[in-house]
């Protein structure tokens, strides 16, 4: 945990608009460092899970609208589950301000309609 931490404290300086609401990240892989740079930023964590291999919003996660999230993932490489989490976050009302991310792999292919910072 005191890698995570470090990794966190250090995505979370990325980090530059401070009216971000909630910290959301899609399970699997993204739930660790999610929940660490919300911790750190102070916000709130949300996260999707599979379901029938899609992700989903449960467990009672909602977003007011034009909620103010950052997306955060471990790895995006041809950025479809960063995709995923960014559609479902706006049919639910959310805005997704940004996507922080430790390992970009897509070769700066992957613009989801708003700013993408790596570590």
């Amino acid at each position: 945990m005191r890698v995570v931490e470090k990794l966190g404290q250090a995505l979370s300086k990325t980090i530059k608009d401070k009216s971000i609401e909630t910290v959301v990240a899609p399970a699997m892989g993204g739930l660790v460092i999610g929940q660490e740079v919300a911790r750190q930023l102070g916000l709130r964590f949300v996260f999707l899970e599979k379901v029938d291999g899609a992700l989903s919003l449960r467990r009672g996660f909602k977003f007011k609208q034009k909620e103010k999230v950052l997306v955060v993932e471990d790895v995006i490489t041809q950025g479809g589950r960063a995709d995923e989490t960014i559609n479902i976050i706006k049919q639910n009302g959310g805005q997704v301000m940004a996507v922080a991310v430790l390992v970009n792999r897509s070769n700066g292919l992957y613009v989801p309609g708003c700013r993408c910072t790596a570590y």
